[in-house]
C-alpha cells in the first residue's frame, strides 16, 4: 500500500534550496553515479511511496531547470568576461595607436629641429670664420701700424695706384678722342659711298639708254637676220675664247707663282730642318755633358760668362789663400750648383727687407759671389769669421736654407728688437742717428750685438755675395759699398737679374735632357716639313706644267675666233654698205655705248672703292670703341686699385688700425658667441631628437604588445561565443524534449485522475492500479528524457569551463534539474526524503 506524501512538502531536489561549487557539483555527479550503480532497483532509504502527483511535479520542475540551464551556459563559457577583456584590449590598442602617432609627430618635429639647427650652426660657424679672417687682418695692420718700412710701402703704393689713375684717365681721353675722330671719318666714307652708288645708278641708266638705241639703229639698217645672227655668233665665240684665253693665262701665272713659292718654301724648309738638325746636335751634346757642367758647381757657371776675375778665386793662391777649400763636385760645398742656387735663394730675403725699407736694393757679381763661397768654407772649417777679404760679413751656423730656414730671422728680426730697446732705453745717445761704423767705434759692446742688422740696414752697403755650406748649415753673406779699396767688385748686376741668369743656366744644365729631346723632336718635325716643302714643289711644277699646255689651247681657240669675227664682219660690213648714213648714225650710238659703259665701269670703280674705304673706316671705328672700352675698364680697374692701396694705407694708421681692431674683435666675439649658441641649441636639438628616437621605439614595442594583445582577446572571444552557441543549442534542444516529456505526463495525470474516478465509483481498485502503472510507465520517458538534458547541459557547461576562458558567478551544474531527474528516475537513488512545509521554504 503507498503512502502519500504531506501536500506542502518540497519535491526532493528542489534546486532552490541548493548551491553548490565545481567541487561539489563533482562529488554529487560522483555520489549519483554509486548509487545508480550499487542499488539499481532499490527504493527510498525510508521506503516511503513515490505518488504519480510527486512525480509529475517533479518532471514539471525538470523542465523548468532545463531552461534556466540556457542561461547558466551563458555564464558558464564566459562571453561576458572575454567580450569585456577584447573590448579593454581594443581601448589599450587605440590609446597605444594615439600614442605611436604623438611619437612619430614628436620625431618629425625633432628631426626638423636638428635640419635647421644644423644650417644655423653652420652659417654660425662660417660667420666665425669671416670674423676670424677679418680679426687676423685687423690685427695685422694694428701690428704693422707702427712700422715705417710697411708705412712707407702704403704710401707708396698708393702713389703707384694714383700714377696709374692718372694714366689710365689720360688713356681713356686719347681713346675718347680717337672714337670721335673715327666716328666722323665714318661717316664722311659712308656719304662718299652714298654719293658714289648714285653716281653708278645714273651712269647704268644712261648706259642702258644707249645699248637700246643700238639695238634700234641696228634693226634700222635692213641687214638680213642671218648675216646679222652670223656676227653675232662670231662676236660671242671670240667674246668667250677671249675670256678662256685670260682665265689660261692667269691660270699659268698663278700656278708659275705658286711654283716659285713652293722652291722658295722648299729653301726655307731645308734650311730650317738643316738649322734644326744642327740645334739639336748641340743640345745633344750639351746633354751628355750636362752632369760633367753640373759637376763644376759655380765655376762652370762662371767659365759659361767669362768671368776670369771669379776664376782666379778658383785658381790663385796668391789671390785666394783659402782656395782649396772650394770643390765644386761636392754637393755640400759652397761652390756646388744646389748651394749655390739656396745662397741666392737667401739672399733675396733680405734684399726684400732693404725693399721695405725704401733701401737701394744689393747689387752683386761673379766675383763676389765666387769671395762669399770661398768665405762660406773657411768660416765652417774655423767655425768662425775667417777674414779672408776684409769685407763686412753676416754668418750664421746651423741653417737649412733647404728645408726653408731663414737666416735673417737672427740677423735682422732678432738684432732689431735689441737695437730698438736700446734707443728706446736712452741709455745710447745719439743711436738712432749713427751710421755702422760710428756704432762700432762708439758703442762697441752693442754693436756686437747688432752688429748683423746692422750690415744689413747700412745704406752704403749695396753690394753683396752670399755662399752657403750645407755640411754644417754655414750661410756667409759679405758686403761692402762702391769705393771699397779691398779688390775689384767685377761687372755688377741687380740681384733680381742675376738670380734670373743663374736659373737659366742651371735649368739648362738639369733639363739638359729635355732640352735635347724638344730640340730633337724640333728637328724631325723641320725634316718632314722639308719633305713636305718638296712634295710641294713637285706638285706645283706639274701644276703649273699643265696650266702652261691649257694655256696654249686657248690660245689657238683665240686665233680660230678671230678670223672667223673676221670673216663675219667682213660679210656684215658688205651687207651695210648701201647705207652709209645709217652705219654713221649706228657707228656714233656704239661710241657712245662704249663711253657709257666706260663711264659706268668708272662708276662701279669708284662705289667700290668708296665701299672699301666706308668698311675701313667702320673697322677703325670699331677698334676706336674697342680700346675706349678696355680704357674705361682700366679706369675703373686703377680705380679700384688705388681704393685699395688707400684702404691698405688707411689701415696702418695707429687710431684708424685701432679702432679696426676693436672693431673686428667686436663682430668676432659675437661672432664667436653666436657660434657657442648655435653648436649648444645643435646638442640641446640632437638629444631632443635622440629622446624622441627612443620614445618612438618604445611606442612602437607598445603598440606591437597592444594588438598582439587585442588578436589574443579577439580569439579567446571568438572561442567563447562559439562554445556558448553550442551549448545554448543543445540546452534548447534538451528544453523541448523535457517539455515534450512534460506534456506526456500532463496526459498521465489525466488518465490517473479518470481512473481514480472509476473506482470511487465502481470500487474497483483494480483500475486505480492500472493507471498508476500508465502515469509510472510516462513518468519513466520523461524522466529519461529529463537525464538526458541534465547530462548534455552539464557536459556543455563544463566543457566550456574547461576551454580557458574566463567565468563568472558560482559554479553550479544544474543540481535542481538533476535532483528533479532523480525523483522522476527512483530507482538507483539513495537520498533520504526531506519533507518540509510551507513556513520553512
Amino acid at each position: 500500500m503507498s503512502r502519500k506524501t504531506p501536500k506542502h512538502a518540497a519535491p526532493v531536489g528542489d534546486a532552490r534550496r541548493f548551491t553548490m561549487s565545481k567541487a561539489g557539483a563533482g562529488a554529487m555527479a560522483s555520489l549519483v553515479a554509486v548509487g545508480t550503480l550499487a542499488s539499481p532497483m532499490a527504493a527510498m532509504a525510508d521506503d516511503t511511496a513515490v505518488t504519480p502527483d510527486d512525480k509529475i511535479e517533479a518532471a514539471s520542475k525538470t523542465v523548468n531547470d532545463a531552461r534556466r540551464s540556457v542561461s547558466v551556459a551563458q555564464q558558464a563559457t564566459g562571453v561576458p568576461q572575454a567580450q569585456a577583456k577584447a573590448d579593454a584590449a581594443a581601448k589599450a590598442l587605440d590609446n597605444a595607436q594615439a600614442a605611436l602617432n604623438q611619437a612619430q609627430q614628436n620625431k618629425r618635429q625633432t628631426g626638423s629641429a636638428v635640419d635647421n639647427a644644423q644650417k644655423a650652426n653652420a652659417q654660425a660657424q662660417q660667420n666665425l670664420g669671416n670674423a676670424s679672417s677679418a680679426q687676423s687682418k685687423a690685427q695685422a695692420n694694428y701690428d704693422s701700424a707702427n712700422d715705417p718700412a710697411k708705412q712707407q710701402a702704403a704710401q707708396q703704393a698708393v702713389d703707384n695706384a694714383q700714377k696709374a689713375v692718372k694714366q689710365a684717365q689720360s688713356d681713356l681721353s686719347d681713346a675718347n678722342t680717337a672714337v670721335t675722330d673715327a666716328q666722323k671719318k665714318s661717316d664722311d666714307a659712308n656719304a662718299v659711298k652714298q654719293q658714289a652708288e648714285a653716281v653708278q645708278k645714273n651712269a647704268q641708266t644712261e648706259r642702258d639708254q644707249a645699248a637700246k638705241d643700238v639695238q634700234d639703229k641696228e634693226k634700222d639698217l635692213g641687214v638680213p637676220d642671218s648675216v646679222a645672227q652670223q656676227l653675232k655668233a662670231a662676236q660671242a665665240a671670240q667674246e668667250a675664247s677671249k675670256k678662256k684665253q685670260a682665265e689660261k693665262a692667269a691660270a699659268e701665272t698663278k700656278a708659275n707663282n705658286e711654283k716659285a713659292d713652293a722652291e722658295s718654301s722648299k729653301q726655307s724648309a731645308d734650311a730650317a730642318a738643316s738649322s734644326a738638325k744642327s740645334d739639336a746636335d748641340a743640345k745633344k751634346q750639351a746633354s751628355d755633358n750636362a752632369q760633367a757642367q753640373i759637376d763644376k758647381g759655380s765655376r762652370g757657371f762662371f767659365e759659361s760668362r767669362g768671368s776670369s776675375d771669379a776664376l782666379k778665386v778658383f785658381d790663385d793662391a796668391n789671390y785666394n789663400p783659402q782656395k782649396d777649400g772650394l770643390n765644386p763636385a761636392d754637393p755640400s760645398n759652397a761652390a756646388s750648383l744646389k748651394n749655390m742656387w739656396l745662397a741666392l735663394q737667401s739672399m733675396q730675403k733680405g734684399n726684400e727687407i732693404r725693399k721695405q725699407l725704401g733701401l737701394a736694393e744689393w747689387q752683386t757679381s761673379d766675383l763676389y759671389m765666387a769671395e762669399a763661397q770661398s768665405n762660406a768654407e773657411a768660416d765652417a772649417e774655423k767655425n768662425d769669421h775667417a777674414g779672408i777679404f776684409g769685407f763686412a760679413e753676416n754668418m750664421a751656423s746651423g741653417q737649412d736654407l733647404e728645408a726653408g730656414d731663414n737666416p735673417y730671422l737672427l740677423w735682422y728680426n732678432q738684432e732689431k728688437e735689441t737695437y730698438d730697446a736700446a734707443v728706446a732705453s736712452g741709455q745710447y745717445p745719439g743711436l738712432e742717428n749713427m751710421d755702422l761704423g760710428e756704432v762700432f767705434t762708439k758703442y762697441p759692446e752693442l754693436f756686437a750685438r747688432t752688429g748683423h742688422y746692422l750690415n744689413i740696414v747700412e745704406r752704403d752697403n749695396t753690394i753683396s755675395g752670399y755662399g752657403y755650406d750645407s755640411g754644417v748649415g754655414m750661410a756667409v753673406q759679405i758686403m761692402s759699398y762702391p769705393g771699397f779699396d779691398y779688390g775689384d767688385t767685377g761687372k755688377l748686376e741687380s740681384l733680381d737679374q742675376y738670380v734670373a741668369e743663374f736659373a737659366k743656366y742651371k735649368n739648362g744644365l738639369e733639363n739638359a735632357g729635355t732640352v735635347y729631346q724638344e730640340a730633337l723632336a724640333k728637328a724631325n718635325k723641320a725634316a718632314d716639313a722639308a719633305k713636305e716643302a718638296a712634295d710641294a714643289l713637285d706638285r706645283a711644277q706639274a701644276k703649273a706644267e699643265s696650266a702652261a699646255a691649257e694655256r696654249k689651247t686657248a690660245d689657238e681657240e683665240l686665233r680660230q675666233a678671230n678670223e672667223a669675227l673676221a670673216a663675219a664682219q667682213k660679210a656684215y660690213d658688205a651687207a651695210i654698205a648701201a647705207n652709209k648714213d645709217k652705219v654713221d648714225a649706228l657707228n656714233q650710238a656704239k661710241k657712245i655705248l662704249a663711253d657709257k659703259e666706260q663711264a659706268l665701269a668708272k662708276a662701279k670703280e669708284n662705289t667700290a672703292s668708296a665701299s672699301q674705304a666706308a668698311d675701313a673706316a667702320a673697322k677703325v671705328l670699331a677698334d676706336a670703341k674697342s680700346k675706349q672700352s678696355d680704357a674705361r675698364t682700366a679706369l675703373d680697374k686703377a680705380n679700384s686699385g688705388l681704393r685699395t692701396a688707400q684702404d691698405a694705407k688707411d689701415a696702418l694708421d695707429p687710431a684708424t688700425a685701432k679702432k679696426n681692431l676693436d672693431a673686428a674683435n667686436a663682430v668676432l666675439a659675437e661672432a664667436r658667441s653666436k657660434a657657442d649658441a648655435a653648436a649648444k641649441a645643435l646638442a640641446d636639438a640632437e638629444q631632443a631628437d635622440a629622446s624622441a628616437e627612443k620614445a618612438l621605439k618604445d611606442a612602437q614595442g607598445d603598440y606591437q604588445t597592444a594588438k598582439s594583445n587585442k588578436d589574443k582577446a579577439d580569439k579567446v572571444l571568438a572561442a567563447a561565443k562559439a562554445a556558448a552557441k553550442k551549448a545554448d543549442d543543445e540546452a534548447r534542444k534538451k528544453a523541448d524534449a523535457a517539455a515534450a516529456a512534460k506534456k506526456k505526463a500532463d496526459a498521465a495525470i489525466a488518465v490517473k485522475k479518470k481512473a481514480d474516478a472509476a473506482a470511487k465509483k465502481q470500487g474497483a481498485g483494480k483500475s486505480a492500479e492500472t493507471g498508476t502503472a500508465q502515469a509510472a510507465a510516462y513518468r519513466d520517458g520523461t524522466a529519461s528524457a529529463a537525464d538526458g538534458s541534465r547530462q548534455t547541459a552539464v557536459a556543455g557547461a563544463n566543457g566550456a569551463a574547461s576551454d580557458g576562458l574566463a567565468t563568472t558567478g558560482a559554479a553550479v551544474a544544474l543540481p535542481a534539474s538533476m535532483l528533479a531527474i532523480i525523483a522522476l528516475v527512483g530507482s538507483g537513488c539513495v537520498f533520504t526524503r526531506v519533507r518540509m512545509n510551507d513556513d520553512a521554504e
